[in-house]
């Protein structure tokens, strides 16, 4: 879940050849709160799953950039988050528990970003980062230009040369 965003994903359980490396790929997402269903289903099987899951209730399967500065424009409580992905986890436990799900997780993950607490613009595209960076989330790179505070698309920053000054 993004903020009032939910999308479905599959990942291995010990991905990065780390007993919880699932984490970690929550915390590349940037996602704030996810649920950990619990069974036992291959990786084939279980993005069979996450598609049947997307398509029976309209989550999406991928969130883009500008959905998500969207969504962290929003502000959404915690209580409130985990109640809404509780009650959407326990409808898809009971819709799909014969496909191999037995039970499910909520992990909170907020706390482990740095929100400057406003976006007051976006930029999808770009050759330089000018500015300080005063946070990070989910692909998303907050930088302070002057009076503003920017959201830069961080993957695109993905197989490029980068140079800091200090």
């Amino acid at each position: 879940m993004f903020r009032d965003l939910i999308k479905v994903g599959a990942t291995r359980v010990n991905r990065g050849n780390s007993s919880n490396g699932y984490i970690d790929r929550f915390l590349e997402q940037g996602l704030d709160a996810v649920v950990i269903f619990y069974g036992s289903l291959d990786l084939p099987r279980s993005r069979e799953l996450e598609y049947m899951i997307s398509t029976k209730f309209g989550f999406a399967e991928k969130i883009n950039f500008f959905e998500k500065v969207k969504a962290l424009g929003k502000s959404v409580s915690r209580e409130k988050q985990v109640s809404f992905i509780s009650r959407a986890a326990g409808r898809v436990l009971e819709t799909f528990r014969d496909f191999g799900l037995e039970d499910f997780e909520v992990l909170y993950l907020r706390d482990n970003y740095i929100f400057p607490g406003r976006i007051d613009y976006a930029v999808g595209e770009y050759n330089e980062i000018v500015g300080r960076i005063v946070g990070f989330q989910g692909g998303v790179l907050f930088v302070r230009r002057g009076d503003y505070i920017v959201a830069y698309n961080g993957g695109y920053l993905i197989g490029r040369r980068i140079a800091a000054i200090i």
